[in-house]
Parts: structure tokens; sequence; C-alpha cells
């Protein structure tokens, strides 16, 4: 666990499974959080790319977002669109379900 820069705690956990790299990541009520202002939970994974070969492919980053694996991507895009105040509803929501509530 480490204290962040913002002054709260995070934790970190990595594990390879399937092809996947994960990573879980917990962090305490950050100070200057407008929209998830609890603890929480967030869950990503890395599919490394190949770049060259017959079986060449991009690197795909996910996020769980609900119940399912959406593109990290996306869920940066809503992030942005939330700190400018361009944010939809369901931007809004995307970020809400990527976030889950700790005890």
């Amino acid at each position: 666990m480490a204290k962040k820069a913002g002054g709260y705690w995070q934790a970190k956990y990595r594990w390879q499974a399937a092809g996947w790299s994960y990573e879980a990541r917990w962090h305490e009520r950050t100070p200057a959080a407008r929209l998830v202002t609890w603890p929480s939970w967030r869950l990503d994974r890395v599919k490394a790319g190949k770049g060259f070969g017959p079986d060449a492919h991009a690197r795909c980053e996910q996020s769980l977002v609900g119940d399912q694996w959406e593109s990290t991507r996306r869920l940066r895009y809503c992030a942005r669109r939330f700190e400018d105040g361009q944010a939809s509803d369901q931007d809004v929501q995307w970020l809400l379900n990527a976030h889950y509530r700790s005890v």
C-alpha cells in the first residue's frame, strides 16, 4: 500500500491469467473527487499486442464496468468529458459502474 501525492492511500494487486495481465486497485476516498466519493476498487486487464507475423494483433486494454469488460480507452474518454463538464448521463454511469464501492 502506498500513500499517494493527493494524500490518500492506494493498494495495487497484479497477476496474470489466460494471456491477460490484471491489475486491481483500491483507494480510499480521494480528497479532490467530485464523482466517486467513496473508497473503491477498479479492475483493469491488458493483453499484449504482437506487431508482426500472421498472428499480429493490437494491444487490448479493458476495464470492468458493471459486469462486462469494456474498452479502457472509452472509460478514459468518459472521464475526460466529465472533467470538461460535457459528460452525458451514460458517461457518468460508466464511470460510476467502473468503481466498485468498498466497505
